[in-house]
């Protein structure tokens, strides 16, 4: 069963970056970080 825990993981991971995504676009201004959906691998995050 460990692919089942892989596609777990995975779903974990997503989730978690959906929410941080969130959060960060809400505070672009304040911290500077900012995240770039317009990479081929898919969510990625910057830090400026």
């Amino acid at each position: 069963m460990e692919v089942l825990q892989t596609i777990k993981k995975a779903l974990f991971i997503y989730i978690a970056a959906t929410i941080l995504e969130k959060v960060l676009n809400k505070n672009k201004s304040k911290t500077g970080i900012h995240t770039d959906f317009n990479q081929p691998t898919g969510k990625r995050i910057t830090f400026s």
